[in-house]
Formats: structure tokens, sequence, C-alpha cells
């Protein structure tokens, strides 16, 4: 996969979680989760195979134990964040929150990647 499908992916991911969390309805809610759910799949499965396919095949377990450390390792802490943001804020806050920071965060990682591409640093067929 190219580093823009992740990318867009993570985009489409934060900005379908901020429009979920303003859902007015029950129903309406359920069916934005939908567009929701197929975002992050395909940014998970993007950023999987990319982590696989970027490192040397003798180091690939390696960094893919510490991939999935910090992929699967940070899902109680954020749970324990998202727990008391919608205790105190409400149980929109979590999902609006983490959908504008992932959106930041795709935009973020889109100017880095143009400006390192810019720059001629990264190997057109390396990375994407």
């Amino acid at each position: 996969p190219r580093l823009r499908l992740m990318l867009i992916g993570a985009a489409a991911f934060g900005l379908l979680e901020a429009l979920a969390a303003v859902m007015p309805t029950y129903w309406s809610f359920g069916a934005a989760l939908i567009p929701v759910g197929i975002a992050v799949m395909t940014f998970t499965t993007s950023a999987n195979a990319t982590v696989q396919l970027a490192v040397e095949p003798t180091m690939r377990g390696r960094v893919m134990g510490l991939y999935m450390l910090l992929f699967l390792g940070g899902k109680p802490l954020g749970g324990l964040a998202s727990g008391w943001l919608a205790e105190i804020l409400g149980a929109r806050a979590p999902l609006l929150l983490g959908g504008v920071l992932a959106l930041l965060a795709a935009t973020a990682g889109a100017l880095v990647l143009r400006r390192v591409r810019g720059a001629g640093v990264v190997q057109p067929g390396r990375l994407g």
C-alpha cells in the first residue's frame, strides 16, 4: 500500500468519527459508524502492511513486536482516558476529540511526508 492510502484512511477516520459524534439520534449514529469502520480498517490494514514492508526482513519480527505492543498496548490507556473524558464532558466528547486529533495527525503526517519527499530524502519506491 502507498502511504497516501494510509493517510487518507486516517483522515477519513478522523473526519467520519467527528461527524458520528454529533449525530442527533441512535439510528443516525449507528449508520455513521459503518463508514467509520471502513475507514479505520483501511488505515490499520495499510499501516500494518507499510510497517512490515518498510523494514529489513531480518528485523521484521522485532519491529512488528514493538508495533503491536504500541498498537494494542495503548488501548487500555486510551480506554481510561476516554472514560474519564466522557465522565467530565459527556459521551460525545471522546469521539469528537479523537476524530479531530486523528484528522490533525493525518494532516501533519501528510505535510511532513510532502516536505521530506520534496527534499528528496525518501526513496520513491521504498515507502510509497
